[in-house]
């Protein structure tokens, strides 16, 4: 097989193909910045009433509040630890009528708690969204 045959089978004299580079020469990648464009949407800045701001005073507090407690559960959740040291491990699931399922196995405690975790810092990035606005 002839080398102009050894390189149209490996896609090498593909019309398009970029030729390899020499030894000793390096190639370079030509990159084409592309532009991104970023709408705000920004709100008028009309002053404020004294209901108007202690209203939004009212509801900040009450957002960082709820924000502390959820890093608080979010805190004690992230130190839940499963099948370590002891096999004994468990959670229970207690329904409004007072049915209890309990949960032994370590892996599926772990993934219970890991969905907790990420339903809890959800609902803190939700939070601290409405803080900054």
């Amino acid at each position: 097989m002839t080398t102009a045959a050894q390189a149209q089978k490996n896609g090498k004299g593909a019309p398009g193909a970029q030729e390899p580079a020499k030894p000793g020469e390096q190639s370079l990648v030509k990159h084409t910045p592309q532009s991104e464009t970023l709408e705000l949407k920004i709100k008028e800045n009309t002053p404020m009433t004294v209901e108007d701001t202690i209203k939004r005073v009212n509801e900040l507090q009450d957002n960082i509040h709820k924000r502390e407690v959820l890093k608080d559960h979010l805190h004690m959740v992230s130190m839940l630890k499963f099948g370590e040291y002891e096999e004994k491990d468990q959670i229970i699931l207690v329904s409004h009528t007072g049915e209890k399922y309990p949960i032994r196995s370590s892996s599926l405690s772990q993934k219970c708690a890991d969905l907790i975790k990420n339903e809890i810092q959800t609902h803190i990035e939700e939070i601290e969204q409405q803080i900054v606005l």
